[in-house]
């Protein structure tokens, strides 16, 4: 079973905060396994021009529960925290490539 099918798995919550946190505890990711970091922490604003939009990105990227999230709420902005790596493609391939081994 890949990430992409184990992210999917229907995830039961109360809310969308409570979904992240348990998508996040279920998804075994590579995201720190020997990166080389430019920057980490960069905050980064998540705008949706409506709410139509933000439920069906929202609910692309993360599944139902996200997108019932959005339009229960109406909530259409989020902020985002991520980095950015100095790691080739070609490392990075690598990277991937170890993890899943493992």
């Amino acid at each position: 079973m890949n990430i992409d099918e184990r992210v999917k798995k229907e995830i039961r919550a109360t809310d969308f905060e409570e979904w992240r946190r348990k998508r996040a505890e279920r998804t075994d990711s590579p995201r720190n396994c020997n990166l080389s970091w430019l920057k980490k922490s960069v905050y980064a604003p998540l705008q949706f021009s409506s709410l139509k939009e933000a439920a069906q990105v929202m609910g692309y990227l993360f599944g139902r529960d996200a997108a019932q999230y959005v339009v229960r709420t109406g909530k259409t902005e989020w902020s985002m925290s991520l980095g950015i790596t100095c790691n080739t493609k070609e490392e990075l391939v690598k990277i991937i490539k170890n993890h899943e081994r493992s």
